[in-house]
């Protein structure tokens, strides 16, 4: 039983590790078309870095 709630729990790790980075890239894409209006050379430039 203690082998499986370890595996349970590291499963679950792994699982919030990606969902926080996928929140994290969907915050950034939201955040990039709140800004596209407001786009000049340098954020366009800075966005081209990304």
């Amino acid at each position: 039983m203690n082998i499986k709630y370890f595996i349970e729990g590291l499963f679950s790790l792994y699982f919030n590790r990606h969902f926080h980075f996928v929140l994290f890239c969907i915050l950034r894409i939201i955040y990039w078309k709140q800004n596209n209006r407001f786009i000049s050379q340098r954020s366009s430039a800075e966005v081209k870095m990304f």
